[in-house]
Protein backbone atom coordinates (compact mmCIF):
# COMPACT_ATOMS: atom_id res chain seq x y z
CA UNK A 1 0.00 0.00 0.00
CA UNK A 2 2.85 2.47 0.89
CA UNK A 3 4.14 2.07 -2.94
CA UNK A 4 0.36 2.59 -3.89
CA UNK A 5 0.17 5.69 -2.41
CA UNK A 6 3.81 7.27 -3.41
CA UNK A 7 4.11 6.16 -7.22
CA UNK A 8 0.34 5.37 -8.17
CA UNK A 9 -1.68 2.57 -9.10
CA UNK A 10 -0.19 2.27 -12.67
CA UNK A 11 3.44 2.25 -11.71
CA UNK A 12 2.80 -0.26 -8.56
CA UNK A 13 0.99 -2.60 -10.73
CA UNK A 14 4.01 -2.62 -13.33
CA UNK A 15 6.56 -3.54 -10.03
CA UNK A 16 3.71 -6.43 -8.64
CA UNK A 17 4.56 -7.26 -12.67
CA UNK A 18 8.08 -7.25 -12.94
CA UNK A 19 9.03 -8.40 -9.17
CA UNK A 20 8.06 -12.29 -10.10
CA UNK A 21 9.90 -12.29 -13.62
CA UNK A 22 13.07 -10.78 -11.81
CA UNK A 23 12.65 -13.49 -9.03
CA UNK A 24 12.46 -15.87 -12.11
CA UNK A 25 16.03 -14.65 -13.22
CA UNK A 26 17.64 -14.79 -9.94
CA UNK A 27 16.55 -18.39 -8.89
CA UNK A 28 17.73 -19.04 -12.67
CA UNK A 29 21.53 -17.78 -11.79
CA UNK A 30 21.77 -18.99 -8.26
CA UNK A 31 19.06 -22.07 -7.76
CA UNK A 32 19.49 -24.46 -10.93
CA UNK A 33 16.14 -22.80 -11.98
CA UNK A 34 15.07 -24.81 -15.36
CA UNK A 35 13.63 -23.03 -17.84
CA UNK A 36 10.27 -25.02 -19.81
CA UNK A 37 8.41 -23.75 -23.04
CA UNK A 38 5.24 -22.61 -20.38
CA UNK A 39 7.67 -20.61 -18.40
CA UNK A 40 9.34 -19.17 -21.25
CA UNK A 41 5.80 -18.45 -22.85
CA UNK A 42 4.27 -16.98 -19.26
CA UNK A 43 7.05 -14.40 -19.30
CA UNK A 44 6.95 -13.39 -23.25
CA UNK A 45 2.55 -13.12 -22.16
CA UNK A 46 3.84 -10.56 -19.05
CA UNK A 47 6.52 -8.66 -20.97
CA UNK A 48 3.73 -8.38 -24.37
CA UNK A 49 1.28 -7.00 -21.84
CA UNK A 50 3.31 -4.65 -19.99
CA UNK A 51 4.44 -3.47 -23.40
CA UNK A 52 0.99 -2.65 -24.66
CA UNK A 53 -0.04 -0.77 -22.02
CA UNK A 54 2.58 1.22 -21.65
CA UNK A 55 2.32 1.91 -25.27
CA UNK A 56 -1.22 2.55 -24.60
CA UNK A 57 -0.66 5.37 -22.45
CA UNK A 58 2.35 6.71 -24.58
CA UNK A 59 -0.69 6.29 -26.97
CA UNK A 60 -2.79 8.44 -25.63
CA UNK A 61 -0.84 11.81 -24.63
CA UNK A 62 0.21 11.59 -28.47
CA UNK A 63 -3.63 11.72 -29.20
CA UNK A 64 -4.83 14.10 -26.78
CA UNK A 65 -1.51 16.66 -27.92
CA UNK A 66 -3.01 16.30 -31.64
CA UNK A 67 -6.29 17.03 -30.54
CA UNK A 68 -5.42 20.23 -28.79
CA UNK A 69 -2.41 21.40 -31.30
Amino acid sequence: MTLLGRVGANKAAYAMIVFPIWALMLSWFFEDFTWTPIKITGVVIILTGNLFIIGKGNLNLRFRHNQNG
